[in-house]
């Protein structure tokens, strides 16, 4: 059995926190979850919400990349409306393991 960790993308006003403050939050989340021994670390995409705080993923995972080694790293949707669907299958490459659903 193999375990994975979404982040949906959020950022209500009403907590306080910063969208900077939100993305430190998540790349420690992702540092913690390979720590931990999880499989993958999923995010979610928001468009047109006004707590959509995560509106490119790819952009994300690239840091997310960084500072991870092993634990395989994906968007949990990708949006073909809001960009070129031609580039879409592209966005997703990556030199490791990624963007596919863990077996």
């Amino acid at each position: 059995m193999k375990f994975g960790i979404f982040v949906f993308g959020d950022n209500p006003p009403e907590i306080g926190r910063s969208n900077q403050k939100y993305y430190e939050e998540v790349l420690t989340m992702a540092e913690w979850a390979e720590e931990l021994g999880f499989d993958s670390f999923w995010l979610g995409e928001h468009h047109l919400y006004w707590y959509g705080t995560c509106v490119s993923p790819p952009m994300l995972i690239a840091a997310l990349g960084q500072r991870t080694k092993r634990i395989r790293l994906g968007p949990a949707v990708a949006v073909p409306s809001n960009g070129t669907s031609r580039g879409l299958p592209r966005r997703g490459q990556s030199g490791r393991p990624s963007n596919t659903i863990p077996s």
